[in-house]
């Protein structure tokens, strides 16, 4: 996913909408799912007509961010 502050979940949301990928074999994305289902909120509310995966449909290995 990359850094926490960059662009890298919004490009993996928008990406894993085609329908191509989508029919390749599972992604496994790595990172942070409540930071993936925080953005996708955000995205869904500004996106404009712009698709973005689904979320039920993504294999999310969890690495929780530890915020201070």
């Amino acid at each position: 996913m990359g850094d926490p502050a960059g662009i890298g979940t919004e490009v993996i949301l928008k990406a894993l909408a085609d329908p191509y990928l989508q029919r390749k074999d599972e992604i496994m994305i790595v990172g942070s799912r409540d930071l993936i289902v925080e953005n996708y909120k955000r995205l869904n509310l500004l996106r404009k007509g712009v698709p973005l995966a689904n979320l039920e449909n993504l294999s999310v290995l969890d690495v929780p961010l530890n915020k201070k």
